[in-house]
């Protein structure tokens, strides 16, 4: 079954490694169905982070659409290999 599948971000990377690697996770997840980037404005640093966390946590979650579920991703989060991923995807599908 086809999925299709969305990712949003905040901002635009200026490192070009970021870059590249956003390229490449885009093609890998791209072989489970179509696939759409949906870009969040950053927030302003002014001196707090939970704040800048929260306008843009809020940004993110304004970009979700009805019926669509959500899958957060987070360096702080659980480690999943290729096929640990693979399997949370066709489990939602």
């Amino acid at each position: 079954m086809r999925m299709r599948l969305a990712v949003a971000l905040v901002g635009k990377s200026k490192c070009a490694w970021a870059e590249s690697a956003v390229e490449d996770y885009a093609r890998r997840l791209r072989r489970h169905g179509s696939l759409e980037v949906r870009v969040a404005k950053p927030e302003k640093f002014r001196g707090d982070v939970e704040s800048v966390r929260a306008a843009e946590a809020d940004r993110l979650l304004k970009l979700v659409r009805p019926r669509e579920q959500l899958v957060a991703l987070d360096e702080r989060g659980e480690g999943l290999d290729t096929h640990g991923f693979s399997a949370m995807l066709e489990s939602l599908a």
